[in-house]
């Protein structure tokens, strides 16, 4: 979603939102955002279907298998990414804190509906994924509204007016620890200065991208 930039008047800035804890519970932006995604995308598509007199009950449970497929694909389609990794193991393959993917995600929902759908329930599976592609738009687009509230996704430099700003007290992702900053050494309006005496003394901007 962001790439970074070392100096420039004009930027994007905004404390990233972090997690939040309620009780014995963790809240995310993130996730918080990908399951209001994930609602309002399926309402949308089964609003499409019964209003084309479809078996809107067989797409609720394509929709709801879609959910955990989604979960189970996000977790491990990213397994051969990290194949000959050093130390990776059975305790990685397995553990739910590693990392996920959006097209994993997809894709796992996908096999999922697909089977739910189409193998067992017998129904139109092209049909029903017709009315699934734009609530997916929708609810990706709705998710990756959490992506900005956390900063999740930084990439390479840029001076780009679009650019994110990392301030100093900037709590980021934890994969862009590196980049939080300092305190400043000089201001000047929106541009800043930073001492460096380490790689997470840097003033960095970023702007989006296809992350």
């Amino acid at each position: 979603m962001f790439i970074t930039t070392k100096f420039s008047l004009f930027s994007i800035t905004y404390p990233p939102i972090p997690i939040t804890q309620i009780g014995p519970v963790s809240f995310s932006l993130h996730g918080v955002f990908a399951a209001l995604g994930f609602y309002f995308g399926a309402n949308h598509a089964i609003k499409l279907a019964e209003k084309d007199k479809q078996d809107t009950v067989l797409f609720e449970q394509g929709l709801t298998w879609a959910i955990f497929g989604a979960i189970i694909g996000a977790r491990f389609f990213t397994i051969p990414a990290h194949i000959g990794d050093p130390g990776y193991g059975l305790d990685d393959v397995f553990s739910p804190t590693g990392s996920y993917s959006i097209m994993g995600g997809m894709s796992g929902g996908i096999i999922a509906a697909y089977i739910r759908i189409q193998l067992i329930g017998k129904g139109d599976f092209k049909q029903y994924s017709d009315y699934a592609s734009t609530g997916l738009i929708l609810g990706t687009v709705i998710g990756r509204i959490g992506d900005l509230a956390i900063v999740e996704h930084l990439g390479r430099s840029t001076s780009f007016i679009l650019g994110y700003e990392i301030k100093p007290g900037y709590d980021v992702a934890p994969q862009h620890d590196a980049l939080e900053c300092s305190e400043p050494l000089v201001t000047c309006g929106t541009c800043l200065l930073y001492t460096s005496p380490s790689p997470r003394d840097k003033r960095q901007s970023r702007m989006p991208s296809s992350a």
